[in-house]
């Protein structure tokens, strides 16, 4: 092969891998216009080819250096390379950040400069397409020629240099090995993943590696190099876990094609490998933050529930209390006055028989008021136990019926109070319900005890609490009495009310009227 073939070869390889990183790749005349494109770059920038060959890539990118262009050109051609972030902005307009290194080259007479930059967006590692896998396969074995050619020739010197000075501009891990798994050529990418060392097939075994899926270790035979090597076949995108040489865990993604001659002959293989260490963790992490939160939420929905279970059984308890209250005071009431009408009647039997006629009609008169107060007292057990919930139950509509109704049947004056605004006793039924409970039995002991027929009930608002407070200026009595067993009345209202989250205050004092009070947390 002549020299001239040799170096259209050379250039031809070059393009090859220029084109095949997927890193944005350009070279540009120093003083001069863009003069390499690959499609990375067309992917990043979204510039095609045909449109940035020519144009001045600061220009045509709006690139942001962190010198003035100047003294950044002046810098880079004293010091050959540079390394650093720049901003560029998109075709459409996006403004991206790119880790970029620049690398001052003289070819021909001419300088140039090859750019790769790397976007610091980007979060995934890559996967190799069917089309790059050909081309990757192509140019491995273009590059095995070149590399024995470059070795050969020494006026290709300058043009090895060349193809180095790439190698160390990628970002991934490349190393390219002879038919023994020997390395031939790598990068400084590659020893930075495994911590410098690189050893042949024959040393396979100090390589340590693990396989991600399962956890089993990689045998020798494992590698997929050895295998590259061993079937002529081509092993991509292989997650690993490594140990390397100075000691990390590192998880790398790797993938191995083999080097094959004219007749199919393996001379060689390429393998790259690329470190997705940090992918991983915060691919295990947010796995782990999924997990927190599901348990979580199975906690938060199994206590919900537990609470809620609870809440029906406070409830369902208070209702058979308030049964047994009621059962208890219907006996009494009923028994009581049932007694105290047979005795009646046989005095009202005796008056008669002596013909003492004014006597006779106080005691039907006696008997008609007794007659009525027992009705009105087994009607009023029945009203209370009417207001049964409903799917929906508005509490001051209610509240109002209630009243109502309470002032036609027995006579009693309720005076409703509004000290704050009354959007703020808008309740669930289950709460409105419980609440009109209450009410009832404190109106009810207003009017079996108080002897009084005006009472007040005051809505309002006190620090972070709603309060319903019914008031009177009765009889009064003393509240040491009203925690005892025998007090259904006091009892039931505060189950109640405990059983919605709320709580039940009571003061009295004798002569001096009693004042039954509901407090309810605000939300």
């Amino acid at each position: 092969m002549t020299n001239h073939e040799n170096k259209r070869l050379e250039e031809t390889l070059q393009r090859q891998l220029i084109e095949l990183s997927y890193e944005p790749i350009l070279a540009w005349e120093l003083e001069g216009g863009i003069i390499e494109w690959n499609q990375a770059c067309e992917q990043l920038y979204g510039y095609s080819r045909a449109e940035a060959i020519g144009q001045v890539s600061h220009q045509l990118l709006k690139t942001v250096y962190p010198l003035p262009l100047a003294e950044f050109q002046r810098l880079l051609q004293k010091e050959g390379r540079w390394t650093g972030e720049l901003r560029c902005t998109t075709k459409d307009g996006r403004e991206v950040i790119v880790e970029s290194r620049h690398q001052l080259i003289r070819l021909n007479q001419r300088w140039l400069v090859l750019e790769t930059n790397r976007d610091l967006t980007a979060r995934k590692p890559r996967r190799w397409q069917e089309r790059e896998i050909s081309l990757l396969e192509t140019v491995a074995e273009r590059l095995w020629l070149a590399v024995e050619k470059l070795r050969l020739d020494s006026e290709l010197r300058q043009s090895e240099q060349q193809l180095r000075t790439l190698l160390e501009l990628l970002p991934v891990g490349a190393w390219l090995t002879d038919a023994q798994g020997s390395v031939v050529l790598d990068n400084p990418a590659s020893q930075r993943i495994w911590g410098v060392r690189h050893a042949g097939q024959e040393h396979y075994g100090q390589y340590k590696g693990w396989w991600v899926d399962t956890g089993q270790p990689l045998k020798s035979e494992d590698w997929s190099l050895a295998r590259a090597l061993a079937t002529g076949e081509s092993f991509l995108n292989e997650l690993i876990d490594i140990e390397t040489f100075d000691g990390q865990r590192k998880t790398i993604l790797t993938s191995t094609v083999p080097i094959k001659t004219a007749n199919g002959q393996v001379v060689g293989a390429v393998v790259v490998n690329e470190d997705v260490t940090h992918l991983r963790q915060i691919e295990q992490a947010l796995r782990q933050s999924e997990e927190r939160y599901r348990l979580a939420a199975e906690a938060e929905r199994a206590a919900r529930l537990e609470a809620e279970a609870a809440q029906q059984s406070l409830a369902f308890i208070a209702e058979m209390r308030e049964r047994n209250r009621l059962a208890q005071e219907l006996h009494d009431n009923v028994a009581q006055a049932l007694g105290y009408l047979n005795l009646k009647m046989t005095v009202v039997r005796d008056l008669l028989a002596y013909n003492r006629l004014d006597e006779v009609d106080a005691n039907l008169r006696e008997l008609k008021q007794i007659i009525n107060e027992t009705y009105a007292d087994i009607r009023g057990e029945i009203f209370n136990l009417r207001t049964d919930p409903v799917s929906t139950v508005n509490f001051l509509e209610t509240l109002r019926q209630y009243l109502d109704k309470y002032k036609r049947f027995y006579h009693l004056e309720v005076e409703l109070v509004f000290e704050t605004d009354e959007t703020h006793f808008n309740f669930p039924s289950e709460i409105s319900i419980a609440f009109i409970r209450v009410i009832q039995e404190a109106l009810m002991n207003v009017r079996k005890h108080a002897q009084v027929n005006h009472a007040v009930i005051r809505l309002g608002q006190k620090a972070r609490n709603l309060y319903i407070r019914v008031e009177d200026q009765g009889r009064g009595f003393e509240t040491r009495l009203a925690g005892r067993s025998t007090s259904y009345g006091v009892n039931i209202m505060r189950e109640r009310i405990e059983a919605v989250g709320g709580r039940l205050q009571i003061e009295s004092v004798p002569g001096q009227g009693t004042r039954v009070t509901l407090l309810y947390p605000t939300k």
